[in-house]
């Protein structure tokens, strides 16, 4: 199934984002830092979801091809609110969020601000990034000892 891109406004700025499948539920797919892109994290993962899942994935502002504009803060906060304006503008009422790093921690950030809106909530290697969510370093750690206790040596 091929990914189809767009480009929507918000708060003024051009938001590219990828979208695939016509069926199901959604799937808002959401990057990393750095020089990632929606593109590069889900280009392999968004065909094959979108048998069953309408797809969506934003390149964050500043990230990909979506507008950078030197004055925003980038900051946690601001990217949580902007996912929530992504869902806002597709009238996306519920979702499934996935995150991966940086996503991961926008996920979690509106999964809390927004529960209602968040069916399923998947992220990893999302540390907590801000002291918000300190508390859940001890969780993650936890949980990655219980996951991987029991696995051989190697």
């Amino acid at each position: 199934m091929s990914i189809a891109e767009f480009t929507t406004t918000i708060d003024g700025l051009n938001i590219h984002y990828c979208h695939a499948g016509d069926t199901g539920p959604v799937v808002v797919l959401l990057h990393g830092g750095g020089i990632d892109s929606a593109r590069l994290s889900w280009e392999l993962l968004i065909p094959e979801l979108a048998h069953t899942h309408r797809v969506f994935a934003p390149d964050f502002p500043g990230y990909g091809e979506s507008d950078k504009p030197a004055d925003l803060p980038y900051t946690l906060e601001y990217l949580a609110a902007f996912a929530i304006e992504f869902l806002d503008v597709l009238r996306i009422e519920r979702c499934s969020l996935v995150g991966i790093s940086m996503g991961g921690a926008v996920a979690m950030s509106v999964a809390l601000d927004q529960p209602e809106r968040v069916e399923k909530l998947v992220w990893w290697t999302a540390a907590a990034c801000s002291a918000r969510f300190r508390w859940a370093n001890s969780v993650i750690c936890r949980c990655t000892y219980l996951a991987c206790k029991d696995l051989p040596p190697q």
